[in-house]
């Protein structure tokens, strides 16, 4: 899909959504002008969705997220959030006020029962303009054993600092392997089945058709 914003009937920023339906649209220059503006989706064989933005000066700091790192070397360090695997995720915040944010916090929870927060507070230290800094220590989350593959959730991220208070979701997808017996073989050098007194080794193959490893 194509992500758009429009102002004034011209097309200022755009991106391409990525294989989670993210996109991330760089403005180059900085935004302009304070006013009314325009995010539109669109894609082949879609119908277009308008969705209106306001665009206000900023004074003192701003921060989002700019980046997550996702650990999961506890687990089978594939880089997935999985069934029943525990994995930290690690946030960057990027300051794009105008002053240096001071004092910063960040909470994250949960809106799924798929996805459990089990530590969700974290630090990070004094952003300067236009910079950006990763938290002092990461959250840690724990994925539930029963989930359905390509499952997608949220959590809620709460950042906060001298100068405000913000608030984003930050989506995830869930993954699990889906197992398949494909085929039996017995590999007795004969007729391929067990006779009476007779052992052999059994070869399986088994397909893994979820995203999950």
């Amino acid at each position: 899909l194509l992500a758009a914003v429009v102002f004034e009937g011209e097309t200022i920023g755009r991106a391409v959504t990525d294989v989670t339906g993210n996109a991330l649209i760089e403005f180059d220059p900085a935004l302009e002008h304070e006013g009314d503006y325009d995010l539109v989706i669109s894609g082949w064989n879609c119908l277009p969705a308008y969705l209106p933005l306001t665009v206000t000066g900023v004074a003192g700091p701003f921060l989002v997220l700019s980046d997550l790192e996702l650990d999961d070397s506890a687990g089978n360090g594939n880089g997935l959030p999985e069934a029943g695997e525990e994995f930290l995720l690690t946030i960057s915040l990027l300051n794009v006020g105008v002053e240096e944010a001071t004092g910063v916090n960040a909470i994250l929870n949960s809106a799924s029962g798929y996805l459990e927060v089990t530590q969700g507070n974290t630090t990070l230290p004094d952003i300067l303009p236009g910079h950006q800094a990763s938290a002092d220590f990461p959250f840690e989350l724990s994925v539930a054993s029963h989930i359905t593959d390509l499952q997608n959730v949220f959590c809620n991220l709460t950042t906060w600092c001298d100068g405000g208070v913000w608030g984003e979701d930050i989506p995830l997808v869930l993954h699990v392997p889906l197992l398949e017996l494909i085929s039996t073989d017995i590999l007795d050098d004969d007729n391929e089945r067990l006779d009476p007194g007779e052992t052999a080794p059994l070869e399986l193959t088994i397909l893994n058709g979820g995203s999950g490893w």
